[in-house]
């Protein structure tokens, strides 16, 4: 298998560095991103054929001469700076560069979570048009775009591993590394069933990655998350780990249940899993990531949003009981507490789950709800360092309004001092009974409609979508 790897844009950035925004410029990230899929694929036993250059034409004579199987470019896309999402140009649908291409689209969505924008049909494209083989262009993210330029800057590994893999599971290799895991035992001294590791193989896991996720399962794993749980009960309304101690108290109670994500979280193997982002995007990138939806079961980590700045990820970990509710580190009472995900946090604000519970594979309780707090009781019980702080009247500033004004030159913190002297973020009787602002748009409705804007407040103030 021969693959040539084509990042986009001139090598260095000169004297075409493409799309541009936050500091980044797009042949830099294409580079990056680059250089790994070729390490990964090389490391898979794959043959590659690495090029950056400006010459639209010669890249495809280049890939053509060296007789690729499969051609594939790199790139960022760039519009209006509100557009979001990945998607992978193909010269055709219905064709074999459809084929990888859908391969790979699905990979980066299913890793990375940026917004699928799905395959497209670009036969315009010179790199699509001139290819022998099977070609793909991909629109990694758009780097003009606040949370895209984010994941552009701080997730490029994974988007390298998730198009090395959709590149791998549309040729049928299904290893990572020539260092194949080959374990043949389970951490509970069982050895794998074969049909369970074909199963996986068939779902487009390699053998590692198939490895990894059976020994989280009941079947496999040699923890014991009821130990733990017992151990957490015993633990609620003692002294907590302060400021900050969430993914300290998530980490010992997953050694308390000999999980082995509990040991990754102490000794750093793989990477700082103490930093809340780090910690999902190990989940998404090893198949252990639970959408919402999927629900937690006893011993999941539950990621939760807590600064109200969802460009910087989770920022808080608490365990999932199972039932909705949760053993977590309280900051701001320095107490480990057992209370309710929805009445703590409300459900919106729950990012997923990180699969390390008992029968972690099966569905568990989606929470639903609203939380009875305010937004600064939400801040302080995480201890969060947020990168949006609380206005003087207790609200969130609200991460578009910072944008926009990132957007137009300001530095974070230089909006959020601009914003704070507005009235939207001054005036008391904007925040709800349920501690939450009221949206600007149901003010403006009611404004419409003849009422003062006193009037509008009272009114929204007995809506259920504002009451406690």
């Amino acid at each position: 298998m021969k693959v040539f790897i084509n990042p986009g844009h001139a090598l260095n950035g000169n004297p075409d560095p493409g799309a541009c925004g936050y500091g980044l410029r797009e042949s830099d990230v294409a580079a990056n991103v680059g250089a790994m899929v070729t390490e990964k694929l090389n490391a898979a036993g794959v043959e590659t054929y690495l090029l950056q250059t400006d010459d639209l034409y010669g890249v495809p004579d280049v890939a053509n001469e060296w007789d690729a199987d499969l051609f594939v470019s790199i790139h960022c896309n760039a519009f209006n700076g509100v557009a979001k999402g990945t998607e992978t140009c193909v010269y055709r649908l219905g064709t074999q560069g459809s084929a990888l291409g859908e391969a790979v689209q699905e990979k980066l969505i299913a890793q990375i979570g940026t917004v699928d924008r799905g395959l497209k049909e670009r036969p315009g494209l010179c790199v699509l048009k001139r290819t022998d083989m099977p070609a793909i262009l991909v629109e990694t993210a758009f780097i003009d775009e606040f949370t895209d330029n984010a994941a552009l800057r701080d997730r490029q590994e994974a988007f390298a591993k998730a198009i090395a893999e959709g590149i791998m599971r549309y040729a049928g290799i299904n290893a990572v590394s020539k260092q194949e895991d080959t374990r043949e035992i389970a951490p509970n001294g069982q050895p794998y069933d074969d049909n369970d590791i074909q199963y996986l193989l068939n779902n487009g896991y390699t053998r590692a990655d198939a490895l990894s996720f059976l020994d989280t399962t009941d079947k496999y794993s040699a923890s014991n998350i009821p130990s733990a749980a017992a151990y957490a009960d015993s633990r609620v309304g003692s002294q907590g780990y302060g400021n900050n101690g969430c993914t300290a108290w998530v980490r010992d109670f997953l050694l308390h249940a000999n999980h082995f994500m509990g040991k990754l979280m102490e000794d750093g193997s793989q990477g700082n899993l103490m930093w809340v982002p780090n910690l999902m995007d190990y989940a998404k990138a090893n198949g252990l990531w639970k959408e919402p939806e999927e629900g937690g079961v006893m011993g999941d980590i539950c990621l939760l949003e807590t600064n109200y700045c969802r460009s910087d990820g989770p920022d808080h970990v608490v365990i999932a009981t199972g039932d909705g509710d949760y053993w977590g580190n309280s900051s701001s009472r320095n107490r480990i507490v057992k209370s309710s995900i929805a009445g703590d946090y409300g459900a919106e604000n729950v990012w997923g789950y990180v699969a390390t519970g008992t029968k972690s594979y099966g569905a568990g309780h989606m929470v639903q709800g609203q939380s009875t707090r305010t937004a600064a009781e939400i801040v302080g019980d995480a201890g969060s360092t947020s990168c949006v702080t609380l206005a003087p009247n207790g609200a969130a500033y609200e991460e578009n309004d910072i944008k926009y004004l990132v957007g137009h030159g300001y530095t974070v913190d230089d909006a959020i001092e601009l914003l704070s002297k507005e009235p939207k973020y001054t005036q008391k009787g904007r925040i709800a009974p349920n501690g939450k602002p009221y949206e600007q748009n149901d003010i403006d409705y009611l404004l419409k409609q003849g009422y003062t804007e006193d009037a509008a407040i009272a009114f929204l103030a007995t809506a259920d979508k504002y009451l406690r």
